[in-house]
């Protein structure tokens, strides 16, 4: 969303920055990457950025964050200097003292939009605290968010503003996220997006595909493309070019009812848009699937193998199969050009009981298993690779230190 650019690799697909987000820790920062706060910057925009845990900030997590302060506002010395302070380690959860920890960021998203209401602005404030480790408290915001908002609304503050409140992803480690809910939960989070009526009105269009795509299969690419277009409004009213075949596509236009999450660019293990079906785990495919994922996630160790364990499958907890015969009427192509099924499998390993979740493609000409997207880990792994600084390999190790003192 903040780039338009992939920021993961995996068997199909490289990453498109500069160098991989979870190799930053290295020796590089994350200053030259094409943040869209840039472009608002560039066009005199006043621009915040504000997270509330700088242990596992989005840039800073076992990498550099950023060598230059990346907005005029810029919260992360405020949180480190918080997490430092003893009044933090003797607060109640979510608090700092007798203040909740999101009432901080609300008073400095409220402060920056008063303070510059005669000024366009660009604000990203990312919350943590209150879910990231019990999904259930979130409500405990419900009641101070809608306060807010209603004070800013009254205030005329939003008059002139798109309000985005979405979440990044559902719950990936919480006892919910083992069940079918929870694989949904994962993959769809809550978004939204408010703009003035006066506007919608000045742009019946526009108000009508935004409600059109509430139906719609829509990723953050569009999300970012749609800033953009916002940002440079007048070029995009003017421009009426077929935007089908683009990976982000315009929120402000209809979103093509058949777009297939391979035109969106998701990894299949990422796609809720087809039929699943159950599959007993015992069958061949499946064994084999499981097989290939594991010597996929013993490859990715294999630089760090004098401290990781080499895992070994426990158990299969379950397995299903997509029905390809759907996505292939929808694409109105050749059912020889798609001689393939997906397999998206919940497994357990050795020795961490780690719970992993993949989807491997099976293509039955050259009997070729594919591994699409990454694999997830379902359940908490806590201090088990704590021998590792490499943000993304650490949901997948296994201290062999662990092994040894048992």
């Amino acid at each position: 969303m903040l780039t338009g650019k992939r920021g993961h690799s995996s068997e199909m697909e490289p990453t498109e920055l500069p160098l991989h987000p979870w190799q930053r820790y290295v020796k590089e920062y994350h200053d030259d990457y094409p943040f869209i706060w840039k472009n608002f910057s560039a066009r005199n925009y006043v621009t915040m950025f504000a997270e509330d845990m700088p242990d596992i900030a989005i840039f800073n997590y076992m990498a550099r964050g950023f060598l230059k302060q990346p907005t005029d506002f810029y919260l992360r010395p405020l949180f480190v200097s918080m997490k430092d302070y003893s009044l933090l380690a003797n607060s109640t959860n979510h608090c700092f003292g007798n203040e909740p920890i999101h009432n901080i960021v609300f008073g400095w998203f409220k402060e920056f939009l008063t303070k510059y209401v005669h000024l366009p602005t660009f604000s990203l404030t990312f919350m943590s605290d209150i879910s990231h480790n019990l999904l259930n408290d979130l409500q405990l915001v419900d009641d101070d968010l809608v306060t807010m908002l209603q004070q800013l609304f009254k205030q005329g503050i939003f008059n002139n503003t798109m309000l985005i409140v979405m979440g990044d992803h559902g719950h990936r480690y919480d006892f919910i996220r083992s069940t079918y809910v929870g694989s949904l939960e994962e993959r769809l989070p809550f978004f939204s997006i408010t703009l003035p009526d006066w506007w919608l009105k000045n742009h019946p269009l526009i108000h009508n595909s935004l409600k059109k795509n509430t139906k719609r299969l829509t990723t953050f690419y569009d999300v970012h493309e749609t800033m953009l277009n916002l940002l440079n409004f007048d070029k995009f009213y003017k421009n009426k070019k077929n935007q089908r075949d683009n990976r982000g596509l315009s929120l402000f236009r209809d979103i093509p009812r058949d777009r297939t999450c391979s035109k969106a660019e998701i990894d299949m293990h990422y796609c809720t848009c087809q039929k699943q079906t159950r599959v007993e785990i015992s069958h061949p495919v499946v064994l084999r699937s499981t097989r290939k994922a594991i010597a996929r996630l013993n490859a990715l160790l294999y630089q760090y193998r004098h401290l990781c364990a080499v895992l070994k499958l426990s158990t299969i907890i379950d397995a299903h199969v997509t029905d390809n015969d759907n996505i292939t009427k929808i694409l109105k192509i050749s059912a020889l050009n798609t001689i393939h099924e997906d397999y998206t499998i919940m497994f357990e390993t050795l020795p961490s009981k780690a719970v992993f979740e993949a989807t491997i493609r099976h293509y039955a000409v050259g009997n070729r298993y594919v591994i699409q997207g990454e694999i997830s880990r379902v359940n908490k792994y806590g201090n088990q690779s704590i021998c590792i600084k490499n943000a993304r390999l650490r949901r997948y190790c296994f201290c062999v230190e662990q092994t040894t003192n048992k």
